[in-house]
């Protein structure tokens, strides 16, 4: 860090910020559409342009997060930041298509199908980016699913 008494308001010039952290029992919600996920934990490293989760485990209703999920929220060091989100989860397929029927997805929009009458459980991995703001519409959410 680097700071300027040469003015009349110091000026504060950050050059270097790195860490690690633990996280046990957090709870994460990337967008206020979207259901919070419980029982987060995993280990946060961080510098000055990135801030990464490896998520070990975490819990949305009856879907299961398992290990080598990971967050990144990109160019934190700029006005504008990305998030990107790959999650390996395990339960219900009625809940975890019910997870996509929220703003910005809504997957009822693109699909005719009932929810309601589908039963079952798996695996996926599902992939999201997109920019990290408070207003995201469909076209800027990137998505797939394995």
């Amino acid at each position: 860090m680097k700071i300027d008494f040469k003015e009349e308001k110091p000026i504060i010039n950050l050059q270097k910020v790195n860490g690690r952290m633990e996280a046990k029992g957090m709870v994460v919600q990337f967008l206020d559409t979207m259901p919070k996920v419980h029982k987060v934990d995993g280990i946060v490293n961080f510098d000055k342009e990135n801030f990464k989760i490896d998520v070990s485990t975490g819990q949305l209703k009856d879907l299961h997060i398992k290990e080598g999920s990971t967050i990144l929220i990109t160019h934190m060091d700029e006005k504008d930041q990305d998030i990107f989100i790959d999650l390996n989860v395990e339960g219900s397929l009625k809940t975890g298509l019910r997870l996509l029927n929220n703003d910005p997805v809504n997957l009822n929009k693109k699909l005719t199908l009932n929810i309601n009458e589908l039963q079952g459980v798996g695996e996926a991995k599902l992939h999201f980016d997109f920019p990290l703001e408070r207003k995201v519409e469909l076209e800027q959410v990137n998505a797939h699913a394995e």
